[in-house]
């Protein structure tokens, strides 16, 4: 089982809140001491593009259970949310 996040980025057009995107993820944490982080996995869910009507489910869990998974679709995510975290950490957001 693991820990839910969402990062959003969002902005107004019409009065209405946008997400442009939003990304969901999952983290497992299987570390046994506080500085294996190599046992930590973090893996993207769903992503969210409002202003183009966009919506994904790559891992789609049933009681906290990992019912189906879209590979393809996963590593797409994956590959996005890298991109999307480098552009976060290069404007400062991140340390």
């Amino acid at each position: 089982m693991g820990t839910s996040y969402s990062l959003a980025h969002y902005y107004e057009q019409e009065s209405d809140s946008m997400r442009a995107p939003e990304m969901c993820f999952v983290m497992v944490d299987n570390r046994q001491q506080a500085d294996q982080y190599s046992m930590i996995g973090i893996y993207p869910t769903y992503f969210l593009q409002d202003d183009f009507g966009i919506e994904q489910i790559s891992i789609l869990f049933l009681n906290k259970i990992a019912a189906q998974i879209c590979d393809r679709m996963q590593r797409r995510h994956a590959v996005f949310a890298n991109q999307w975290l480098r552009a976060i950490q290069r404007e400062g957001f991140l340390g």
